[in-house]
């Protein structure tokens, strides 16, 4: 297979914020490349019935090989890491990327996903922690250069209301403070599922709308919302300069999507530049944030590059 590379550069409007409750992961003058997957999920019986099956393994485990040979800073993995969560077997794969990645010293964070709590809850929950026992499965930040990431679990049907009461407070009590930090110059929020989304499988979340859209599109700092969950590459423009971007494409199957006239949301990347298993990286260059999406063209035969400049 060909590597494919297509990459979105975004202009940063130099914001300044001080004093948060984030890990910091580098002194502010370093600056690492993040690196995120989402959706590596290998298809599940039922869903080959409903979709397509393309290579989806080798094409997940060779984006895998790609980030562990290219990979010079950090992983964030944004759920559905696996397609049945409370098998053991289906950590397979994972586990040996794992493995890779704490040889060569990366660092890597993750939330949960949908299918971690596929058909039996905790037990896919205690594998998930198992492989991340120091991260907490709500919110959490990590901060690394100028940049804070929020990290949120979107699983609201599967959390306690306590730990949704609790990661909601945590939220809004977190965004102001980056709002209120100087050293740090934009704030990039994560979820599983898509606030925004064109799939005709998983659509929009309503609920991601209302619990964490207004206090993002109301941040002076943050300026980027990436999820998973529409097994496609999606990029939304949102009020304030916000962009949505959607990066399902670790290895699940492919979802078709509305297009067109009949798309739901205006997608800023052409349907046809778009590849089929890709990841995501960002990089901090001065005022810019280089979004380079990296991954395999459609018929995984040819080379392509796209550049998106706000």
């Amino acid at each position: 297979m060909l590597i494919s590379q297509k990459y979105i550069s975004i202009l940063l409007l130099g914001w300044f914020l001080q004093g948060v409750p984030c890990t910091k992961l580098h002194a502010q003058e370093v600056r690492p490349s993040l690196y995120f997957i989402s959706d590596s999920q290998q298809p599940l019986p039922l869903e080959r019935i409903i979709l397509k099956a393309y290579n989806n393994t080798e094409g997940r485990d060779s984006l895998f090989r790609d980030i562990e040979k290219n990979n010079k800073g950090y992983v964030f993995m944004l759920g559905d890491l696996v397609g049945e969560g409370s098998k053991s077997s289906q950590w397979t794969g994972i586990d040996a990327f794992l493995k890779n990645l704490h040889i060569s010293g990366t660092k890597v964070y993750a939330i949960p996903g949908n299918h971690e709590y596929l058909y039996f809850a905790s037990r896919g929950i205690a594998q998930y922690r198992e492989r991340f026992p120091d991260l907490p499965v709500t919110g959490y930040c990590i901060r690394t250069d100028s940049i804070a990431l929020v990290m949120l679990n979107s699983n609201f049907g599967k959390l306690p209301a306590a730990d949704k009461k609790r990661q909601q407070q945590w939220y809004l009590t977190v965004m102001d403070s980056l709002d209120a930090d100087s050293s740090v110059k934009v704030v990039v929020v994560c979820t599983h599922h898509s606030p925004y989304s064109n799939s005709k499988v998983v659509g929009s979340s309503a609920k991601v709308q209302e619990a964490f859209v207004p206090r993002f599109e109301a941040s002076s700092k943050a300026k980027l919302f990436v999820t998973g969950h529409s097994h496609n590459l999606e990029y939304f423009a949102g009020k304030n300069g916000k962009r949505y971007l959607v990066i399902g494409g670790g290895g699940g199957l492919e979802q078709p999507v509305y297009s067109g006239s009949k798309e739901k949301h205006p997608d800023l990347i052409p349907q046809g530049d778009k590849p089929r298993f890709f990841y995501l990286v960002v990089q901090r260059r001065g005022n810019m944030l280089d979004l380079f999406i990296r991954g395999y063209s459609r018929e995984l035969l040819r080379s392509a590059e796209i550049r998106l400049s706000l």
